[in-house]
């Protein structure tokens, strides 16, 4: 919570700075689309050591899992300005919100001996971001179009939740409860670079482009793994 505060207070500050001295600033919302990338990782890890665990220490006869992944999808809102000595460079802030990768997990196992085992379990992930951008545009032949490099870093408030549900023998046999609950937050660094191209129109403007961007990463604890999130993605924006 103190990283929240403290970056909130440089974005303000920032802004303010920014618009006594480099001049007017322009609003811009967006919308991102990430891939699942390397947070299913772990999840994947974790599945198969869980079934070689009921095969080979348990006892059951066969055992499997289904994994469904979803991916990210953000939206944020920013302000930039323009540098004051710097031709098409800006600077500026924005705040957003990530509804990260999610997975659905069935697990099932089978013995002549007992009954069969059943367990799902539900993950999702979602990050509160607040990052200081800066960033430089250059032509685009003799149009109007431009090609835009930009960057960003700041903080991030992550959340994870699973919700959980067993039957047959893994609560007969095993001793697992029927459902449990857990949920995690954590703070930490992200960080974007971003190239794309900005269409102007009127007194507006729409951006296009690619996004590779860092979410901080979670220690495993006796209810999580690890989970580590590092996509690509594509975004676009509305300059105002």
């Amino acid at each position: 919570m103190k990283i929240k505060a403290l970056f909130a207070v440089l974005l303000m500050a920032t802004a303010a700075g920014a618009s006594a001295e480099s001049g007017r600033g322009r609003f811009y919302l967006g919308l991102d689309v990430f891939t699942v990338a390397n947070a299913a990782d772990e999840w994947k890890k974790n599945s198969n050591e869980t079934i070689d665990l009921l095969v080979n220490s348990v006892g059951y006869d066969t055992a499997g899992y289904k994994m469904e992944t979803t991916a990210g999808i953000g939206a944020r809102l920013g302000i930039l300005f323009p540098f004051k000595n710097v031709e098409n460079a800006n600077w500026g802030g924005s705040i957003g919100y990530v509804k990260g990768p999610a997975t659905d997990i069935d697990v099932h196992a089978e013995s002549t001996l007992t009954t069969q085992g059943l367990d799902n379990e539900k993950i999702e992930t979602s990050f509160i971001r607040m990052i200081f951008e800066i960033g430089k545009s250059f032509p685009v032949g003799s149009g109007a179009t431009r090609f835009h490099i930009g960057a960003g870093a700041g903080a991030a408030y992550g959340k994870i939740e699973s919700e959980e549900t067993t039957s047959g023998s893994f609560i007969t046999v095993l001793g697992a409860p029927a459902s449990s609950t857990n949920n995690k937050t954590w703070t930490g660094f992200t960080w974007e670079v971003n190239p794309s191209l900005i269409f102007p129109s009127g007194t507006t403007e729409i951006e296009l482009g690619a996004r590779f961007a860092g979410f901080p990463t979670l220690k495993k604890s006796d209810d999580f793994s690890k989970f580590s999130w590092n996509p690509f993605g594509v975004y676009g924006a509305l300059h105002f």
